[in-house]
C-alpha cells in the first residue's frame, strides 16, 4: 500500500462566481483536488429583507386607507387597487386589475372625472375634481377624486363626499327657506350681544324698515325712525325688559325713509348672567301694518343640511403597539406621519415620531387599554370623533385593526361639517321660535293626503283644537273646511303659481264657522310636498261690513 500523501495548502484567493474547470479523476495513490467558489451575500439578503419590510409597510398603509386608491397606466388599465377601491366600485380586485376604465364603467368618458384624468395624463399636473356619478348598479352620489401623475401613469384617490354635499345643500336650503319665510311673513329677527354692544339684523328687517344694508345699526339711528308718539312708550318698555323682565311683547310705529308709516309687533327674550345682568337679547319684529289697517292676512312660510401617503388630504400616522409585562396593550408609539398630519394636528414630524401616545396626545394608559379591549375583535376601521379646544377644531379618527402589532390612524378635519350641522340646527331652532311665536294662525299639511303635521298656538286658539288632537289626522277627518272645494281650488292655484291667497271658511271644534283670509304656499322638505297656510280671522270684519251694507240699504230705502 502506498503511503498517503497530505493535501497541499493553497494560498487564499478571492472567490469567483464562476466554477473552475472540472478536475480529472485522481490517479491511483494521489489526492483528489476539488475546485469550489464562495460568495458573501449578506448585503444582498439585508437589502431583500429591507425591501420586504418596506413593501409590507406600503401594503399596510394602502389597505388601511378608507379612500379608494387606484393607479391607471397610459392605456387606462388598472395596475394597482386597494381594498377600499373594491368596495367603492363593488367589483372584485381580480376584475379591476388589468381592466380598462372605459370597459369597466361604460359612459365614464362623458363625465368630468374622465376629462380631469385625461388632462393630468396630458399635462402631468395634479388636479382635483368633484361631481355627481351614478354606478351601473344604481348607486348614486357625490365623489371627489384627487389625481396625480406617477411614473407608471395616473394615481387616483377617490372619496365619497355625498354626506358633506347633502349637509351643505341642507344648510343652504334652510337659510333660503328662512329668508323666504321671513320675507313672505314680513317677519324678521335680531340679536343683540349686550356685552359686545353688537346688534345684528336679518335680511327681512332691512326690508321692513325700508333701509339698505348700509344703514348703521346704532340705537340712535333706530330710535330716530320710531314714530314720535311712540318713542316714549317704546323706550319705557325697553328699559323695563333690561331691568327685570325675561320676555315681553309690544307694538309701535316707525317712519320709513319714503314717508310711509308702519306698525311693528316686537317680541323679545332676555338672557341674563347669574348676577341678573342682561347679556343677550333675541327678538322678532313683524310688520303688522296690514292687520292694523284692514285686518288683512299676514304671509309666512317656513324653513325647511409613499405618493399615496404624502398626497393624502387626511393626516395619517403609522403606530406600533406597546405592551406591559402581562401582555396587555398600554400605549402605542408613533412610527411615521404624513404632511397632512402635521397640518391638521399642528405637530411636526420631529415632535411625534418615536414618541408614545401618552406623551403626545395626553392619553392615559387606562384609556388606551380599555379602547383596545372594546375593539379587540374589530375587523373594520374604528371611527371616533372628538373636539380639540386648543385649536377649536373637530376631528374624525379612523383606527385600523392591528396587523403584527402595527396599525394606522387616519385624521380628518371635520370642523366645516360640524359647523354646517350646528348652523343648520341653529337655523331650525330660530325658525321653530318664529313659527311658535307668530301671532298669525299657521298650519302645515301634507299635500298628497291632507294629514296635518304641525300647527302653532295661534291656529289652535282659532280652531279650538289642541296640538295632540290634530297632528297626524287629515283635514277631512277633522271636517275643517266648510266647502272642501275651496281647498281643492287653493291647491290648484298653489300648484300652478307656488303661492295663493283668498277668503275661506272653516268649521271650528265647537261647530262655529269662521271666515278667514288665508295665504298659502307650496314647500318641499326631504322630498315631500307640504301646504303651508297662514290665516287671519276676518269674521268680525265681514260682520261689520255686512252691517254697514244693510244700514246703507235701509237709508237708501228711507230716502226713496
Amino acid at each position: 500500500m502506498n503511503k498517503q500523501t497530505k493535501p497541499t495548502r493553497r494560498s487564499p484567493q478571492k472567490a469567483s462566481p464562476m466554477p473552475e474547470e472540472t478536475a480529472s479523476p485522481p490517479a491511483e495513490g494521489r489526492t483528489a483536488r476539488i475546485p469550489g467558489a464562495a460568495q458573501d451575500i449578506t448585503a444582498l439578503k439585508q437589502a431583500e429583507d429591507a425591501l420586504q419590510r418596506s413593501e409590507a409597510r406600503y401594503k399596510l398603509l394602502l389597505e388601511s386607507i378608507t379612500d379608494s386608491v387606484y393607479v391607471l397606466d397610459r392605456e387606462w388599465r388598472h395596475t394597482l387597487v386597494n381594498e377600499a377601491a373594491t368596495r367603492f366600485t363593488n367589483l372584485p380586485r381580480e376584475k379591476l386589475l388589468g381592466g380598462k376604465l372605459t370597459d369597466l364603467f361604460p359612459g365614464v368618458e362623458t363625465t368630468p372625472f374622465f376629462a380631469a384624468i385625461a388632462g393630468v395624463m396630458e399635462t402631468s399636473k395634479p388636479s382635483t375634481v368633484s361631481a355627481e356619478y351614478a354606478f351601473a348598479d344604481g348607486r348614486k352620489g357625490w365623489y371627489e377624486v384627487s389625481i396625480s401623475p406617477v411614473p407608471e401613469g395616473i394615481l387616483c384617490i377617490s372619496r365619497d363626499i355625498t354626506a358633506r354635499m347633502q349637509a351643505g345643500t341642507a344648510l343652504r336650503e334652510s337659510l333660503i327657506n328662512l329668508d323666504r319665510s321671513q320675507q313672505i311673513g314680513k317677519l324678521g329677527n335680531w340679536d343683540w350681544d349686550v356685552a359686545g354692544n353688537r346688534l345684528v339684523w336679518s335680511e327681512e328687517l332691512y326690508r321692513i324698515w325700508g333701509v339698505g344694508k348700509d344703514f348703521v345699526l346704532t340705537f340712535e339711528n333706530i330710535a330716530g325712525m320710531i314714530h314720535p308718539d311712540d318713542r316714549e312708550l317704546n323706550g319705557k318698555m325697553a328699559q323695563e325688559l333690561l331691568a327685570s323682565l325675561d320676555a315681553g311683547e309690544f307694538e309701535f310705529r316707525i317712519l320709513c325713509p319714503d314717508g310711509t308709516v308702519k306698525w311693528i309687533h316686537q317680541g323679545i327674550e332676555v338672557a341674563r348672567a347669574p348676577s341678573g345682568e342682561p347679556v343677550r337679547l333675541f327678538g322678532i319684529m313683524q310688520d303688522i301694518t296690514a292687520r292694523k289697517q284692514a285686518e288683512e292676512a299676514l304671509r309666512e312660510s317656513e324653513v325647511k343640511l409613499q405618493d399615496v401617503f404624502n398626497l393624502m388630504q387626511d393626516g395619517m400616522a403609522l403606530n406600533e403597539l406597546v405592551f406591559d409585562e402581562q401582555g396587555e396593550i398600554v400605549d402605542y408609539r408613533i412610527l411615521e406621519v404624513n404632511p397632512a398630519y402635521e397640518w391638521i394636528s399642528s405637530l411636526t414630524r420631529e415632535q411625534v415620531v418615536g414618541k408614545k401616545a401618552t406623551e403626545i396626545y395626553g392619553m392615559s394608559s387606562a384609556y388606551i387599554k380599555e379602547f383596545w379591549r372594546q375593539n379587540q375583535h374589530a375587523v373594520h376601521n374604528i371611527i371616533t370623533e372628538y373636539y380639540v379646544p386648543q385649536t377649536n377644531q373637530w376631528r374624525m379618527v379612523s383606527t385600523s385593526a392591528p396587523v403584527e402589532n402595527r396599525f394606522t390612524t387616519l385624521f380628518s378635519d371635520i370642523t366645516e361639517r360640524k359647523l354646517a350641522e350646528e348652523a343648520l340646527k341653529e337655523s331650525e331652532k330660530r325658525f321653530a321660535t318664529i313659527f311658535r311665536a307668530n301671532p298669525a294662525a299657521i298650519a302645515m299639511t301634507r299635500l298628497d293626503d291632507g294629514h296635518l303635521v304641525d300647527a302653532n298656538a295661534a291656529w289652535q286658539r282659532l280652531t279650538g283644537y289642541v296640538h295632540g288632537e290634530v297632528v297626524g289626522r287629515t283635514i277631512q277627518e277633522l271636517g275643517l273646511w266648510v266647502k272642501p272645494e275651496q281647498r281643492e281650488h287653493l291647491i290648484n292655484l298653489v300648484s300652478g303659481q307656488g303661492k295663493a291667497q283668498g277668503e275661506m271658511q272653516i268649521r271650528c271644534k265647537s261647530g262655529e264657522v269662521r271666515d278667514l283670509l288665508m295665504s298659502a304656499e307650496l314647500i318641499e322638505l326631504n322630498g315631500n310636498r307640504y301646504l303651508l297656510t297662514m290665516s287671519q280671522d276676518i269674521t268680525e270684519q265681514k260682520r261689520k261690513d255686512e252691517e254697514i251694507r244693510n244700514t246703507h240699504k235701509r237709508i237708501e230705502s228711507m230716502l226713496k
